[in-house]
């Protein structure tokens, strides 16, 4: 009989010991994360293993270059991740009231207070909390001001002040842009490139797609307007042959012909964008765009550009999905 109860006050330590080792967690990862709450909040350097700095104070960018070893603070970095994916926000905060959610439990589970007990409670508060919430909820008018300063409450905690003015416009206009009615709108359509030749003040909204891969002639346009795009998987360019062959000609004359009869297999082909061009771009100040998956030679690029035609040639797969969207 002594033993038996010896067997279970050492599992009745254990369980003990192990909450308290999942409540230090909850504790570790608030002391962590509260320095950088609010507009007044300490940015924090991170240092990867290949060398590269960040400078930031955003909770979610900590969470997820934080090496977490301990399940229960997984856990709770796993579940904020789903949150700021709906919500883009919150982050720290949420820690931070997990964390002194946790700490209140502690005090309670000294009091030797069951922890099924104190789920209880919590339940019975999350309804209570629901019902404020919605009781709360104010609907402004979506006017583009009311989504600035939206806007600028988020960003006032996470970059300089300096920088929150320009950043939310850009951000609301974004937004604004890839809007429609009757639908959730899809934040994947914005995409953010980071210029390494030039700073946080310079950056600006483009209503429209910027590529980083450029044209291959030095006279075709940059920048393109009322664009029609082509998106295709065609060569354009003397092309190998799939299969290990050898063509052997006995004189330079027939060694011609087959270049020129290639020569001209490419040809039909541009003539055919071509026509297609000068059908779709009929009057108005209207583009043509070509994105190829194979190659362009100098001579198509030549004649796309005396067209006035932006050939892009070898693109990869990641970019031709911009312009099926």
């Amino acid at each position: 009989m002594d033993q038996i109860n010896f067997e279970q006050s050492d599992l009745s330590s254990n369980t003990t010991y192990s909450t308290f080792i999942s409540i230090s967690a909850a504790k570790g990862l608030q002391d962590v994360m509260k320095k950088n709450l609010g507009p007044k909040g300490a940015f924090k350097i991170l240092v990867s293993g290949s060398g590269e700095i960040k400078i930031t104070k955003s909770g979610n960018l900590l969470l997820k270059e934080m090496q977490i070893q301990n399940p229960i603070a997984l856990l709770i970095a796993k579940t904020i991740y789903a949150q700021n994916f709906f919500s883009g926000d919150g982050t720290t905060s949420i820690v931070l009231l997990l964390g002194e959610l946790f700490r209140n439990i502690e005090n309670y589970i000294e009091k030797n207070i069951h922890p099924q007990i104190l789920c209880e409670g919590i339940n019975i508060a999350k309804k209570e909390l629901e019902n404020w919430l919605n009781s709360q909820i104010i609907t402004p008018k979506k006017k583009k001001q009311n989504l600035i300063k939206m806007a600028k409450s988020i960003f006032k905690t996470k970059i300089k002040n300096s920088h929150v003015n320009n950043i939310s416009k850009i951000v609301v206009d974004a937004v604004l842009t890839i809007q429609r009615q009757k639908e959730i709108s899809d934040i994947n359509l914005i995409e953010i490139l980071q210029m390494e030749d030039q700073n946080d003040s310079e950056s600006r909204f483009v209503r429209g797609i910027v590529l980083d891969h450029g044209a291959r002639h030095p006279d075709m346009p940059k920048i393109l307007h009322n664009v029609f795009i082509l998106v295709c998987n065609i060569s354009l360019e003397y092309e190998k042959s799939e299969i290990n062959s050898n063509f052997v000609s006995t004189s330079s004359e027939k060694k011609g012909k087959l270049s020129n009869k290639e020569r001209d297999i490419i040809d039909k082909k541009i003539n055919k964008i071509i026509q297609l061009k000068r059908l779709i771009c009929k009057g108005g100040n209207k583009s043509f765009l070509i994105v190829n998956q194979k190659g362009i030679d100098n001579i198509s690029l030549d004649l796309l550009c005396r067209e006035g035609i932006l050939g892009l040639r070898r693109t990869k797969k990641k970019k031709r999905k911009k312009f099926r969207i």
